[in-house]
């Protein structure tokens, strides 16, 4: 039991040492930063700094304190001039983009409408030729009259000659039918 109250003695004193410690530690680090930042020295005009130590008039610190506030107010508005000059130039890229882009339809819509247009003019062309080349052949087919088969010779037929055979025999037999007519 003796022990474990040494132990627990121990424990809390090792832990109020670090504690301390690491409060110290940290004191340290912040008068450390404290140091480090830089400080601003009185802007001075010509005429003004002797180059002895002086006192300085709170006037005279006010108008320090002016001039650093104007100095910022400028450097804010070349920046905002800065931002306002590349907002346009995006306006204008963009503006330029758009009017690219209607440019490229239109000259696209009126592509498609020539398109259209000389494919509606050919095929009235196909048409016309077509109607031409028909009225052509009906008026062809109404001056002619209907062609006559190609005639072929007729075989001349040879009498036949047999017992018992007249002279008029071979003419009562029928005639041969005539060929197909051919079509040119």
């Amino acid at each position: 039991m003796q022990q474990l109250a040494q132990a627990i003695h121990h424990t809390t004193v090792q832990y109020d040492i670090i504690s301390h410690q690491n409060h110290r530690l940290e004191v340290a680090v912040a008068q450390k930063k404290q140091r480090q930042d830089p400080k601003k020295a009185l802007y001075l005009e010509a005429g003004e700094y002797s180059g002895s130590a002086g006192w300085w008039s709170p006037k005279r610190i006010q108008r320090h304190w002016d001039r650093l506030e104007q100095e910022r107010l400028d450097q804010e508005a070349e920046v905002q001039m800065k931002a306002d000059k590349q907002a346009t130039q995006v306006a204008n890229r963009q503006l330029k983009a758009r009017l690219v882009a209607e440019s490229k339809t239109s000259r696209l819509a009126a592509w498609l409408k020539k398109q259209r247009e000389m494919a509606a003019a050919k095929a009235l062309k196909i048409c016309n030729q077509n109607l031409a080349a028909m009225a052509k052949k009906q008026q062809q087919s109404k001056s002619r009259s209907k062609p006559k088969p190609a005639s072929k010779p007729r075989p001349k037929m040879k009498p036949v000659v047999g017992a018992g055979a007249s002279a008029n025999a071979g003419a009562g037999a029928p005639a041969p039918p005539l060929p197909p007519p051919q079509i040119t």
